[in-house]
């Protein structure tokens, strides 16, 4: 991948949130989104169309960008659409999922 990646571009990504159609009120939800670019990627969560000021966990490493989304005492009012959103000064793309 890092011959592919050495050419500067917008991100991909490697993985996408999966839809989540199981959750308990007051359990903890994670989803994990994870991207590859030339620059490195930055990712950004929205649910949707307004980004999430939330804390999220995010590292890069040797371009890929790898982010986790943390819900802690998930309530009704958190399900709906949420967009993981990789972008770098080329370019972004976005993978939504339900939840």
């Amino acid at each position: 991948m890092s011959i592919i990646y050495s050419i500067p571009g917008p991100p991909a990504f490697l993985l996408t949130p999966s839809e989540i159609r199981d959750v308990v009120e007051g359990e903890v939800l994670t989803v994990e989104c994870q991207a590859i670019a030339n620059p490195p990627p930055s990712i950004i969560w929205m649910k949707e169309s307004s980004i999430l000021n939330i804390s999220t966990s995010e590292s890069v490493q040797d371009r890929i960008a790898t982010s986790r989304l943390v819900i802690s005492n998930f309530s009704l009012s958190d399900a709906g659409e949420y967009s993981c959103v990789a972008m770098n000064e080329i370019g972004n793309t976005s993978s939504p999922t339900f939840i």
